[in-house]
């Protein structure tokens, strides 16, 4: 592939494209640009569809072609949501008919304002867990509260002597869980109004599978009691699943033998059905829609239960559930304070499934994804719902994968599964009060199957990358033995600190081009590359790459590195250029370890023996420095400072937008800075280090001005190294030519080889071939007129 186009310097590039830095935006002002962008008559419409994507898709939906197949997807989802519902209802502290109301409303609302045609919303076992860990916090099982508010109080003297909770009113779990529900919602709801979306980027992909693992270990081991038909305490806080496990094996003696066979049946039971009859049914069937055997074995349990009178035999029942939907509770505000950090964790961690799970449908079936939406969806969803005593919902992965499978094609599958559920909580609740616990335990235990089966799957990451590893293992382990929230801290906090291990220590590349391309390789990979220099006495140049950001955690080695380059250079050129001992107060290198051997081979396999006279010049290329703080601004003004004191020179190549900005706005304050270290050119606008000197030449004012006459008569000047040969000057032509015409006229391609084998670059009638000899011993001096004047046919 070849690459032709006009060469800007970085000036002439700003110029051409109206280059205008972007402002910092202030809180007010993202105020106002949100609210400005909301209530513009113009913008009203186009607001409200993207708040509001029913309007949007509802007008263009197909009842003929679509309908039918999202009835099918909706009725199955919705039969599964009945079990699940009331199972992790249980999970989270509360009774299976909030588990029902929470899967209820959310998707109700979720069809007016969800962008995801396929994400099945409502409980999910990790969140349940989640919520469980504030609940019993704060409300333990026995009864006791473990914070005193008063509502006529600060938050801050919210505990009492006797460690009880006082409003006034008696606390009951449903409010803990609806107050942590509201502030979950309204903690999402300020990220989509600050458009922070992005904050889902913070948890990667082993953070949340370590953390989800870590995760369905807890809720496996909540079940552990209720399938033995023990009676345990619920322990929060950090380790609190050693202390569950210290108190089952206390107790382990004291198991229900007729809870422990129940559990043993229904887990073959669907065992059986979920692993070996649903597969063969999916493989021979047209429509791939599973056999219910949750709802199977909770009708055929709760018959069986209330038949043969099993609560009579200390079986623990799930008990009344009331028929309707609760009134609207405002919640409780006072609570909070308590709760947020939890609110927290379960915001981030419900957004960043719901938004995987969204993406991978979103490509599948090739349509839009708005993250900013998705984000006010949960927000508006955990809002509204915890007014009606609902735990926080997310996306369940095994749902959301059947909705797809059964054919979903739109939001209306997620309408029609919260209907079947109202029918349920109205006609259909109160019918199953004799369901034995252990069975929705069983259910909860063999759903978490895929959960669980992402710990045998690490062994790939160890064999791919350790880093990974290590991230996953740090968040699964922190997660079991700790608890969610700290999980999740531990977990985000330690990737970070991986990711920035990655940055730290030397990143120094030395640089050479490659045979006859702009192609910039590291001479320690590539053996066939040409040394950064010039043949003929030219100056000496030296080129190198900084392969990361530049900050606190590498800046040192950035400093130690180059000033060892140029003291080394400096002192094989014989090119010291020494102050006083009094003026050499801005670097000290007598600190400086000796240059390493493959560094010390690569410079003097680099610089001219000969050339005394020559100043040595150090380019680093800054393409790969996305960032740059106050630590890597000091190191490299000292870096320049000592190139100063030894007559070198350090110039940036390649340098970003935003870090140029960033460096021009430190020369303010930092003196050194203020000589402007840019190389206008980046590396890769230079097609050979040839032409690298000339733009190093220019820079230190070692060139001729040449003015060159175009064909149509106009003059162009030129700005060319004396020391440059008469290939380098037509290298120097072509580009000054093809940005000119580039510029004045349509011209995109100027075919230069058929130029120079058409025309003759002269000077006073003198031909100039392409020789090895200097411009300037051909008697070209600054001011002179080159001209083009066309080769005669061979007869």
């Amino acid at each position: 592939m070849r690459v032709q186009r006009p060469v800007y310097t970085q000036d002439e590039l700003k110029n051409a494209g109206d280059y205008r830095p972007a402002e910092a935006l202030s809180a007010k002002g993202l105020w106002r640009q949100f609210t400005t962008a909301a209530l513009k008559p113009a913008n009203l419409s186009a607001f409200l569809r993207r708040r509001f994507p029913l309007i949007d898709w509802l007008p263009k939906y197909n009842f003929r072609s679509n309908f039918l197949h999202d009835l099918l997807a909706g009725l199955t989802v919705g039969i599964m949501l009945i079990p699940q519902s009331m199972a992790y209802g249980t999970l989270a502290g509360l009774d299976p008919a909030h588990g029902l109301y929470t899967s209820f409303f959310p998707g109700l609302i979720y069809f007016i304002i969800g962008s995801s045609k396929h994400n099945s919303f409502g409980v999910f076992a990790v969140i349940s867990m989640m919520v469980a860990s504030a609940r019993y916090r704060i409300i333990p099982e026995n009864g006791h509260n473990q914070y005193s508010i008063d509502e006529h109080k600060n938050a801050s003297h919210y505990i009492n002597d006797n460690n009880t909770l006082n409003l006034g009113i008696a606390l009951t779990p449903h409010q803990v869980v609806a107050s942590l529900t509201f502030a979950t919602g309204m903690f999402s709801l300020l990220l989509a109004v600050l458009n922070a979306s992005f904050l889902s980027l913070l948890i990667s992909d082993q953070v949340s599978a370590g953390y989800t693992a870590g995760a369905g270990i807890h809720v496996f081991s909540a079940q552990i009691d209720k399938i033995l038909g023990l009676k345990v305490n619920r322990h929060s806080g950090p380790f609190k699943l050693l202390y569950l496990y210290r108190d089952l094996i206390c107790n382990i003696t004291s198991s229900e033998w007729i809870p422990c066979v129940m559990s043993a049946v229904t887990f073959v039971v669907l065992i059986f059905f979920k692993e070996f009859l649903n597969p063969v049914i999916a493989k021979h069937s047209r429509f791939s829609v599973p056999i219910p055997s949750d709802l199977i074995v909770i009708v055929v349990g709760t018959l069986f239960s209330h038949y043969l009178n099993l609560s009579t035999f200390s079986v623990e029942m799930v008990g009344e559930i009331p028929s309707g939907i609760p009134s609207p509770t405002l919640p409780n505000l006072h609570l909070i304070p308590h709760i947020f950090g939890d609110a927290i964790s379960i915001s981030i961690v419900a957004y960043c499934i719901s938004m995987s799970l969204g993406k991978l449908f979103a490509k599948k079936h090739h349509y839009a994804l708005d993250a900013n939406q998705e984000l006010f969806a949960l927000g508006a969803m955990q809002s509204i719902s915890s007014i009606f005593g609902c735990i926080p919902a997310s996306a369940a992965i095994g749902r959301s994968m059947l909705l797809e499978s059964s054919g979903c094609r739109s939001q209306f599958a997620s309408l029609i599964a919260s209907l079947i559920l109202l029918v349920v909580i109205y006609l259909i609740g109160p019918l199953l009060r004799d369901l034995p616990v252990a069975i929705l335990s069983v259910i909860i235990v063999v759903a978490l199957k895929g959960i669980l089966k992402q710990i045998g799957d690490v062994k790939f990451l160890w064999h791919v990358s350790k880093a990974d590893f290590a991230v996953w293992f740090v968040s699964f382990w922190a997660t079991v033995i700790l608890d969610f929230t700290y999980g999740l801290a531990v977990g985000v906090s330690f990737a970070f600190a991986a990711f920035g291990f990655k940055f730290i220590g030397p990143k120094l590349s030395t640089l050479g081009s490659f045979e006859e391309t702009d192609l910039y390789l590291d001479k320690r990979l590539y053996f066939k590359v040409i040394p950064s220099r010039m043949v003929n006495d030219p100056p000496d140049v030296l080129v190198f790459a900084w392969r990361a950001p530049l900050f606190y955690g590498n800046a040192v080695w950035f400093e130690e590195q180059i000033i060892k380059i140029i003291d080394h250079s400096a002192s094989f050129k014989g090119n010291y250029v020494m102050r006083r001992r009094g003026e050499d107060n801005i670097v000290s290198g007598e600190s400086l370890t000796e240059i390493t051997s493959s560094m010390q081979r690569d410079i003097e396999d680099e610089i001219n023996l000969p050339s005394k006279s020559n100043k040595l010049h150090i380019v680093i290329d800054f393409s790969h420095v996305s960032y740059v703080d106050v630590v890597g601004m000091n190191a490299l003004s000292k870096v320049m400072a000592r190139a100063l004191i030894l007559n070198a020179n350090v110039s940036i190549a390649c340098c970003l937008d935003e870090v140029e900005q960033t460096l021009l706005s430190a020369s303010r304050d930092i003196q050194i800075l203020k000589n402007d270290p840019f190389l206008k050119n980046s590396l890769s606008s230079k097609v050979t280090i040839d032409e690298l000197r000339q733009e190093i030449a220019i820079l230190q004012n070692g060139s001729l001005k040449i003015f060159i006459k175009r064909f149509d008569g106009k003059t162009i000047e030129i700005d060319v190294d004396k020391n440059a040969t008469v290939k380098e000057l037509k290298k120097v032509i072509q580009r000054t030519f093809s940005r000119k015409l580039y510029n004045e006229s349509s011209i995109k391609h100027i075919n230069w080889a058929y130029v120079w084998r058409t025309y003759w670059l002269r000077f006073n009638q003198q031909k100039l071939s392409d020789n090895r000899a200097h411009i300037y011993r051909l008697g070209i001096r600054d001011g002179c007129t080159l001209q083009f004047s066309k080769r005669l046919k061979r007869k």
